[in-house]
């Protein structure tokens, strides 16, 4: 029973590092709006920041610098991950499930809203930009 335990843990780490990577620069521009997201995957660890711009640019939740960190998670599984992110508007943390649909396509949802005012969609879906 140990043995058995032992090998899921050693095959679903072994998934995690060679499996779907969350590294990119995702984006969504809309009308009123754009909403990007810089995420960084290091084995099953994921950091990043992010920039919301609403209402026709009357409010932004965006880190200051791009070396910032507004985002924190953990890969669970090949198809989502849950992170922390800290809205730069209040200064509050949410969580949110960040959902790989395909190589250039990530579906964001908010779990759990920061406590205070915050400009970050609650759910949309972003493409895969290229660097800069």
């Amino acid at each position: 029973m140990i043995l058995i335990g032992v090998t899921l843990s050693f095959l679903s780490f072994s998934f995690i590092k060679s499996g779907v990577d969350f590294s990119g620069n995702w984006e969504v521009e809309t009308e009123k709006s754009t909403f990007t997201l810089y995420l960084k995957q290091v084995n099953n660890k994921i950091t990043g920041n992010h920039c919301s711009v609403m209402q026709k640019g009357d409010r932004i939740d965006c880190v200051l610098d791009r070396t910032d960190q507004s985002i924190f998670g953990n890969v669970e599984n090949q198809f989502y991950v849950i992170v922390r992110f800290e809205s730069q508007y209040c200064k509050k943390f949410g969580t949110a499930k960040i959902t790989k649909l395909d190589a250039n396509t990530i579906d964001w949802q908010i779990i759990s809203r920061p406590k205070g005012e915050y400009y970050i969609p609650d759910h949309i879906v972003l493409k895969k930009v290229k660097s800069l």
